[in-house]
């Protein structure tokens, strides 16, 4: 009796210990190039991560659409088809009420460049040397940049 106690305390014992040793692959999911910044991040993030778990959480990351559309990676984290993705909101309008809150026109620099442009060289002076042009052109493309 007191030996199959023993063995069942030792056994007991052993088993959350092996546990520990088995590997699990965490997906990383993006929808860029593989030959974006946010590829070499993920990757450098996936080896941290190994690198942390003593090797027993290993990573793949999946790049240019390989498990889903850009359109989808929400959802793909939701459902377990990768574990982590990168999502985009403005892929979605009206899913992320809170985040649509930053695509609402006239904030921060938008208010700055419309009221440059509104007042000419009046407005110049806001910033002086700033010319309007310089600062249309990259915001016109970041709120363009997501539409598709």
């Amino acid at each position: 009796m007191r030996k199959t106690l023993l063995a069942l305390l030792l056994a007991a014992g052993v088993t959350p210990a092996l546990a520990q040793e088995k590997t699990f692959e965490l997906k990383l999911s993006h929808w860029v190039p593989a030959s974006h910044p946010l590829q070499k991040a993920l990757e450098d993030w996936g080896a941290a991560v190994e690198k942390a778990s003593g090797g027993t959480i290993k990573y793949k990351v999946y790049p240019a659409q390989q498990l889903g559309k850009a359109f989808d990676h929400y959802d793909m984290a939701r459902d377990g088809i990768a574990d982590v993705t990168y999502v985009n909101p403005g892929y979605q309008p009206g899913r992320f009420p809170i985040i649509g809150a930053g695509e609402l026109p006239f904030d921060g620099a938008r208010r700055l460049v419309s009221e440059i442009c509104r007042e000419g060289d009046e407005g110049r002076q806001v910033l002086p040397g700033l010319h309007p042009f310089a600062l249309v052109v990259p915001l016109a493309y970041q709120e363009d940049n997501g539409a598709g």
